[in-house]
């Protein structure tokens, strides 16, 4: 099965995300996108402002090429026009895999550690690493999954 741009941008993944604890009595925050509600507004704004995919929309309001990292942010953006243009078309979108620079891992570099007098500088810059942020393993020597 090959997805189409529309079931990418218009068909929800997953399931909303249901918040495990009761929260009665508490405020709650709510994408009004994709119907997904968070107790906490930090963790709201992480799900706004993540980047899991590049979006390149040529918003004929606006008359702009727009570049969004998710589909709540398009959806937000196309919401704001709702009252003055009803439709999209489909080859406005253009949808890509995130660049390598806006995958989320940690820069380290190790420009700190003292180099070797025989080292060229060219290979005291190859020492960077990028660290997964959830195992913490160099992306470099594990690869992506």
């Amino acid at each position: 099965d090959k997805l189409t741009i529309k079931d990418i941008i218009f068909t929800k993944a997953l399931p909303n995300y249901k918040i495990p604890v009761p929260t009665d009595g508490y405020k709650t925050f709510s994408c009004t996108d994709c119907g997904d509600k968070f107790l906490f507004e930090s963790s709201y704004e992480y799900h706004i402002n993540r980047k899991s995919l590049k979006i390149s929309y040529f918003c004929r309001h606006c008359m702009i090429v727009t570049v969004f990292f998710n589909r709540c942010k398009l959806l937000s953006h196309i919401r704001s026009h709702a009252f003055k243009f009803a439709t999209i078309t489909v080859a406005d979108l253009k949808i890509e895999p995130l660049p390598f620079d806006n995958l989320p891992f940690e820069k380290s570099n190790s420009s700190n550690l003292p180099r070797s007098q025989n080292e060229p500088e060219i290979y005291s810059r190859q020492k960077k690493k990028n660290i997964c942020n959830e195992c913490h393993h160099d992306i470099h020597n594990y690869g992506v999954t």
